[in-house]
């Protein structure tokens, strides 16, 4: 059976993004609330999705890895094309642009890990593990976005 996994999600540790207090952003005609808003819910379901990415991964359920990625995938497209709409302060435009790299990159972790579960079902085990691996680049890439923007953020 496949024993590759998500190490993005599983053995690295998710860095918790920690909004500015509302004093610290700038209000009038930009969209930082929103987009911080934005951040966290986007954040809270994709961390969600990739655990049980991992955990398909994990016990070989073809059909769970295939939902998971495509939810990824989903989401982060969904989210991405909210977070451009969005104008925000100058001081946030480094963390909306960090963070939509991000997204870029869990969609094509999404896509890789949809990929694998593909070949998991046509149990071509080695092709599915190289899918599966590209998807976890993928996630661990998100991960160093998702930390420059938590730097920016403190």
């Amino acid at each position: 059976m496949l024993s590759a996994g998500c190490t993005a999600s599983s053995d690295s540790e998710s860095p918790e993004l920690t909004p500015p207090t509302p004093e610290s952003t700038t209000s009038g005609s930009y969209q930082d609330q929103e987009f911080l808003s934005l951040l966290t819910e986007s954040s809270d379901e994709i961390t969600k999705l990739l655990d049980n990415v991992t955990k398909s991964t994990d016990n070989s359920d073809t059909d769970g890895l295939m939902i998971y990625s495509a939810g990824i995938m989903l989401i982060s497209d969904n989210y991405k094309a909210e977070l451009e709409a969005l104008t925000v302060s100058p001081e946030l435009e480094p963390s909306k642009n960090n963070y939509i790299k991000a997204l870029e990159e869990c969609s094509d972790a999404g896509y890789n890990y949809g990929t694998g579960a593909e070949y998991m079902g046509k149990e071509d085990y080695d092709t599915a593990e190289e899918y599966i691996n590209k998807g976890n680049v993928n996630a661990e890439s998100a991960i160093e976005y998702i930390n420059n923007v938590s730097e920016s953020l403190s």
